[in-house]
């Protein structure tokens, strides 16, 4: 809602877009761009977040899956490491062996010809550095304490969107990981 950070965000996008590979820093022009860039990745608002950010790209997504008959929903986790940045807080073990990064959970719109329609949602992570004070084994936690709550968040998105979309019919795919949620379905 914020006319400056809207801009701030296209701008870093399309920053991003014109040379996706260049290090965060090297994607912009001047320092200036650089350090408003990083300042707003490190804006403490409730206001900036994955999913404000994510939202009109979400909402433009929807409207291109309203006009398909079938939309095909992949959600899946990926890892990135950023192992060697040694001094950034926040990132937490990916793997068994000394990698750290953050996971990314997305829920990816296709039409069933394989074309893209886009991100319907996505959630970012990182786990505890520290061990956890909680000592019960996984099978004794319930869904909503483990990191496969996750699976079962894109499916209520899933259904929000075919609330919203009732002429689309939506196939969500998934792997295994899904299938140790089903007892906890509750859309």
């Amino acid at each position: 809602g914020d006319s400056r950070l809207d801009s701030r965000a296209l701008r870093i996008l399309l920053a991003r877009w014109n040379d996706p590979s260049a290090t965060f820093g090297a994607s912009f022009p001047n320092w200036a761009d650089a350090k408003g860039a990083y300042n707003m990745i490190e804006n403490k608002s409730p206001n900036i977040s994955m999913r404000t950010l994510l939202s009109p790209h979400a909402e433009s997504t929807q409207a291109r899956m309203a006009v398909e008959p079938i939309v095909l929903l992949a959600q899946d986790t990926t890892s990135l490491n950023y192992a060697g940045l040694k001094q950034t807080t926040g990132l937490g073990a990916i793997g068994s062996g000394p990698a750290r990064g953050l996971f990314l959970h997305s829920l990816l719109a296709f039409r069933t010809d394989g074309v893209l329609l886009g991100v319907l949602d996505a959630q970012s992570w990182g786990r505890y550095e520290e061990p956890p004070t909680d000592k019960r084994t996984r099978n004794a936690k319930s869904i909503d304490e483990k990191e496969s709550a996750r699976w079962m968040d894109e499916l209520r998105v899933t259904a929000c969107a075919a609330r919203r979309l009732p002429r689309t019919q939506m196939v969500v795919m998934a792997d295994r990981a899904l299938v140790g949620c089903i007892p906890a379905l509750a859309l």
